[in-house]
């Protein structure tokens, strides 16, 4: 609660600082608020924060979103109850962080089993 009350104060400081859109964002999936979180990382964004951190950031919470939609964090499985349209929202972070330098063997293997 305190460290909600300290954030949002930094944010009415300083409105233009990317940084504190993207701990309110983390704050979001913490919670469990992934539309929340992804309007935060957007507004991040927004502000010219899309360096390889913020889209890492962007796929670690969008694969932690479907898993605990689907209860499991088996990759294959994983795979398998995906929709199309929630593939996409996946792939598409993911592609842009490994397009801007992202190197992680677990996050490359997820992309090799969910993204090709």
């Amino acid at each position: 609660a305190e460290g909600d009350a300290n954030l949002a104060r930094a944010m009415e400081l300083d409105p233009t600082n990317a940084t504190f859109d993207l701990l309110r964002g983390d704050a979001y999936v913490r919670a469990g608020d992934y539309d929340q979180a992804f309007a935060a990382y957007d507004r991040a964004v927004g502000k010219g924060q899309n360096d390889v951190g913020v889209y890492q950031t962007r796929t670690n919470a969008r694969i932690r979103q479907m898993q605990q939609k689907y209860q499991t964090t088996n990759t294959q499985t994983l795979r398998d109850r995906l929709t199309p349209a929630e593939k996409a929202q996946v792939c598409v972070e993911l592609t842009r962080a490994q397009s801007l330098g992202l190197r992680d063997m677990k996050l490359d293997l997820f992309g090799a089993l969910v993204c090709k």
